[in-house]
């Protein structure tokens, strides 16, 4: 079983991930606060990283989704970043980066399956 590491601060998206988590097998770990998630990335190394790109108090900090991305990369997991609908996701990233939560569940449905992968 693959673990999936989430992190997003809206509470009704960690409730969808935790749907699709279970309908594709994975074992979830979900975070609101990028602390909380960088600390479980490099303690327990996940399968796989989604996370937010704005997470935080107010209008979002998008320097800590970033930061996760990062950390990801560093320890080697394969991570999908998620920008919202309306703007475009650095390219500095390098992995999955996709505009809108939404396709960011159709990417996930397809790395777990083996399908394309993005960088």
């Amino acid at each position: 079983m693959k673990n999936l590491l989430h992190v997003d601060d809206d509470a009704s998206w960690r409730f969808n991930f935790e749907d699709l988590a279970g309908d594709l097998g994975l074992k979830l770990s979900q975070f609101s606060t990028q602390d909380e998630a960088l600390a479980a990335i490099r303690e327990k190394k996940p399968d796989i990283v989604v996370t937010d790109l704005h997470i935080g108090e107010k209008d979002g900090d998008r320097l800590a989704g970033y930061k996760i991305a990062r950390v990801a990369q560093e320890a080697g997991v394969p991570y999908i970043t998620i920008a919202s609908e309306t703007e475009t996701p650095s390219q500095e990233i390098k992995g999955v980066s996709i505009q809108g939560k939404r396709e960011a569940m159709v990417w996930l449905k397809q790395l777990v399956k083996g399908g394309p992968e993005r960088e």
